[in-house]
Formats: structure tokens, sequence, C-alpha cells
């Protein structure tokens, strides 16, 4: 399966998986309350905190 990601522009990117091709727009709120750093640690701790949940659903 051939992947291959081309930069369009600013906020686009497309994707190509196989012959599937995505086209990716990417939008910021630039009047958002919490920071990029933010949200991006947020979403990690819950990540890790859903991994220790599934790794202790296997003991």
């Amino acid at each position: 399966m051939e992947k291959k990601m081309e930069q369009t522009g600013n906020n686009t990117f497309i994707k190509r998986i196989g012959t599937t091709v995505y086209q990716v727009n990417v939008f910021f709120d630039e009047n958002a309350e919490k920071s990029f750093e933010e949200k991006l640690m947020h979403l990690m701790s819950n990540d890790l905190s859903l991994g220790e949940i599934s790794n202790s659903d296997n003991e």
C-alpha cells in the first residue's frame, strides 16, 4: 500500500493511500481559550489513561 502526502497550501494537504486520495483541511480558532500545547497535553493524558485501562483489562 503506497502512502504519499503533498502540501497544497497553508491549511490543506493531500494524502494518498493506495488508490484513495484524501484532502485534509486544517482550521485553528484564533480566539480559543486554551493554547495548542494545553489541548495536546489533554489529548496525550486521555490516551495514556485509556491505555492503562485497556492494559489492566488484559491482565
